[in-house]
């Protein structure tokens, strides 16, 4: 009776084991945006035939504005919709051809709020099915947004700066010459 019991057990959880299909990885790259704010690049490597992916990833509200997302490189033919409240972003994406590529999947686009030097962390929540709609486990990881110095303004600046410096020297080495 026991050996009838163990090999219920292991059948079950033989079977149980089917409903979930392989692993992949989803990483919010860390990134150092400007001022006027910029793209954070969401990748995944190792997936295979994903179907579908509910992410929801929380930011601080007082570093940065989100924006939009848009498909990274990976998909073909897939769709991404969104919504944005306090802080947390529910991305769904659906492709009905299936990802099987490693790299870019979201480009997320945010504005920046803070001064340079501060951070947000990007926490991640994953959920991920293939085609047929079986569940895939994710291993998400979070990145960390920075807000860097600079920005257009500053080369802008820095550009103009270097011509007026350089037309100052040009009449400088004109009227030596002429002397």
């Amino acid at each position: 009776m026991k050996s009838v019991i163990k090999l219920v057990l292991l059948l079950v959880t033989f079977f149980s084991l089917g409903r979930t299909a392989w692993a992949f990885d989803l990483s919010v790259k860390d990134t150092k945006l400007s001022a006027s704010g910029g793209t954070v690049l969401v990748e995944i490597l190792g997936a295979k035939n994903l179907g579908a992916l509910d992410l929801k990833i929380n930011y601080d509200a007082a570093v940065l504005k989100f924006n939009s997302v848009e498909l990274g490189r990976v998909s073909k033919s897939g769709m991404v919709d969104f919504k944005n409240e306090n802080g947390v972003v529910t991305i769904s994406l659906v492709d009905t051809d299936g990802i099987s590529k490693d790299g870019e999947l979201l480009k997320l686009s945010f504005n920046v709020l803070a001064k340079s030097g501060a951070s947000s962390k990007l926490g991640v929540l994953a959920k991920a099915f293939d085609t047929d709609l079986k569940d895939i486990q994710v291993r998400a990881q979070g990145g960390t947004i920075t807000v860097g110095g600079g920005g257009v303004f500053f080369i802008v600046v820095a550009v103009l700066v270097s011509l007026v410096v350089a037309t100052v020297l040009l009449v400088i080495f004109r009227r030596r010459k002429l002397s």
